[in-house]
């Protein structure tokens, strides 16, 4: 079922997924809120890796995966320092 987690002050029921994976340098992350008829309503697609740069061969990898989810999206791309994410 649904995670609840607090986001901009009021609750927001969301699921994340990974859908895809090499358990060593990528993963690929989809969340779904819960839509105003209740039905999950897709929220954005996350390729989260390991390292700043992804390779080539694993970037391609991943856009397969999305493509056979059907969870593509408009794109940008967000590196968090290792630092930053470590800092609570």
């Amino acid at each position: 079922m649904y995670g609840t987690t607090l986001f901009l002050f009021f609750p927001v029921n969301l699921v994340s997924l990974v859908i895809d994976t090499d358990y060593s340098n990528w993963a690929v992350l989809v969340q779904c809120h819960e839509g105003v008829s209740g039905e999950p309503a897709f929220l954005s697609t996350r390729l989260l890796s390991r390292t700043r740069k992804v390779e080539a061969g694993h970037w391609i990898k991943a856009e397969k995966s999305v493509e056979r989810a059907k969870a593509a999206a408009p794109y940008r791309l967000v590196t968090i320092s290792k630092n930053l994410a470590n800092n609570k």
